[in-house]
């Protein structure tokens, strides 16, 4: 039996993402106490006991001709004892159903590797988000005053200077600010800190791994720019020895360098056009892993 959530199952629920995902006790109390909404949340039940979920958060597709109401498809997750039965297609098929029911036009994910790009291809789903990922080595910026210092920034302005910047993409995945809100609360319970600078109005999403800092997302345009992010960086963390940065796959930074790569899939669930151009290659960043 498939139905929404409630509150009832939460413990099976961190039980499948504990199980599938190898996420731990303290993740889990963040998440179902910051994210988690039964609204949101397709169980697969079996003798009253859920035994693989599927989660639908809200976003929006804007394109050159429209915004479309849209569904990003997040951890879609079945326990090991109940797999290889096609439980999670069947998820995913009402899933769709109850998004076209509620005219959502459009459903997005990101294939948690490169396999699943044909899985989800079977599935009707197509490619279309890309991303560019530039490698630095730390370094300090000249332009930047040994007394400026990252500020806080607050949910409507994220999203202004976010709009701001992804409208060159023609094409890309907005979230509401209650997103951006757990996309920073989540980044600092990992460790890392959304960095804004006010001067030159630019954030950037940072989490640190062992040795290196990655920048899930950022909103800088200039090289000057992106050497006083790096500065910012080192000061944060200063055992960096690489900055991965990652860009919506249009940015005209440093264009001759990096590599870009397919990242993300959309269906349409509505008679829907994109109007995409031909060359356009959409955006969909500050997703959950």
């Amino acid at each position: 039996m498939i139905r929404l959530a409630d509150n009832s199952m939460i413990a099976d629920l961190r039980q499948i993402r504990k199980e599938c995902f190898g996420e731990d006790e303290a993740y889990l109390d963040f998440y179902f106490t910051q994210r988690f909404r039964p609204e949101y949340t397709l169980v697969y039940l079996e003798n009253n006991r859920a035994v693989a979920s599927l989660t639908m958060l809200p976003c929006t597709l804007v394109t050159p001709r429209q915004s479309i109401p849209a569904s990003y498809i997040y951890a879609v997750a079945t326990l090991p004892a109940f797999q290889r039965r096609g439980i999670s297609a069947q998820l995913s098929q009402k899933a769709e159903e109850l998004l076209k029911s509620q005219d959502i036009g459009a459903a997005v994910l990101v294939p948690a590797s490169d396999s699943l790009f044909t899985f989800y291809k079977n599935q009707g789903y197509a490619t279309l988000f890309y991303r560019r990922k530039i490698i630095q080595p730390p370094g300090n910026s000249p332009l930047l005053s040994s007394s400026e210092k990252p500020m806080d920034i607050d949910m409507p302005q994220l999203f202004k200077l976010r709009e701001q910047y992804l409208v060159n993409s023609e094409c890309y995945i907005q979230w509401d600010m209650e997103a951006l809100q757990y996309a920073k609360n989540e980044c600092e319970f990992n460790g890392g800190k959304l960095i804004f600078i006010h001067t030159y109005n630019i954030y950037a999403f940072c989490y640190p791994e062992k040795d290196a800092v990655v920048v899930k997302e950022t909103n800088v345009e200039k090289p000057a720019h992106l050497g006083i992010l790096n500065t910012h960086i080192m000061k944060l963390f200063p055992h960096t020895q690489t900055i991965t940065i990652y860009f919506p796959a249009c940015s005209s930074l440093l264009p001759e360098e990096g590599e870009t790569a397919a990242f993300g899939m959309w269906k349409p669930l509505q008679d829907v056009q994109a109007g995409l151009p031909m060359d356009c290659r959409p955006y969909i960043g500050l997703v959950l892993d």
